[in-house]
């Protein structure tokens, strides 16, 4: 799978909503990017911040940059509450890929890829700042066709359909049940959307649910990617990825 659900998954995997900040700082030092899946867990690890080091890329601003800066959410687009994590952001091209044992692997982004914007956030307990409700991650990403958008968005249906398990690149932890879900009446301005439902364990060895949401309008990719914290259903995980894609779209629409 090309994707920016690696960050997310990646973030998710360092740490649950019963963390606490220091936990959480501690855990983002020793992981790996990964796709997306724990509130507290966006705040641990950037989308693909430490992998990154090992790729062969190079990460110069392309063409593309300044118009996925501007459509990836902010903390307030998400909602009242929302704030950035450690790593707030990344406009790095990165990119990812299920390998033949379902295991994610930062590989050189293809030519086609002009820019992008990741942005991470968390959604703090009422009360307590250290622990999380939920977290989130968007990504822009920018090409110079509009077959180079479909193609990241039927590779991530085509891996779910390979891999309904996959781990995050050296992390043992899997994303378990991964498969697609059906994604009606939404209505932002999108030419197709593809929707992924799956779990992840938190610390407490529980499974909460992730959703992640790819779509495309003429050469660029939006992708949202909810994870809810333990109580979280998911509908209030979904509900949130769909309020993420909504606004992404409408603010695409403006540029």
């Amino acid at each position: 799978m090309v994707c920016a659900l690696l960050p997310a998954l990646l973030l998710t995997s360092c740490s649950s909503g019963a963390s606490t900040a220091s936990s959480t700082a501690s855990s983002t030092a020793s992981s790996s990017p990964s796709p997306s899946p724990a509130a507290a867990t966006a705040t641990a690890t950037a989308p693909a911040t430490p992998a990154a080091a090992a790729s062969t890329f190079t990460s110069k601003p392309g063409p593309g940059s300044a118009l996925a800066a501007a459509v990836a959410l902010t903390p307030a687009d998400w909602g009242d509450g929302y704030k950035s994590n450690e790593y707030a952001e990344d406009s790095r091209p990165v990119y990812y890929q299920l390998d033949a044992s379902c295991k994610y692997q930062l590989v050189d982004p293809p030519p086609s890829l002009t820019g992008q914007m990741t942005r991470n956030v968390n959604l703090p307990v009422a009360g307590d700042a250290t622990k999380y409700l939920a977290s989130g991650t968007t990504t822009v990403s920018v090409f110079t066709t509009p077959a180079g958008a479909l193609n990241y968005l039927t590779s991530a249906r085509a891996d779910t359909k390979r891999c309904p398990t996959s781990y995050v690149q050296d992390q043992d932890v899997p994303n378990k049940g991964l498969h697609e879900i059906p994604f009606t009446d939404f209505t932002g301005a999108v030419d197709q959307v593809y929707a992924e439902e799956g779990q992840r364990e938190g610390n407490d060895d529980i499974l909460n649910p992730y959703i992640y949401l790819v779509a495309t309008k003429g050469s660029v990719v939006l992708t949202a990617f909810a994870y809810g914290e333990t109580g979280q259903t998911e509908a209030q995980t979904e509900a949130r990825a769909r309020h993420a894609l909504t606004v992404m779209a409408a603010k695409l629409s403006r540029q």
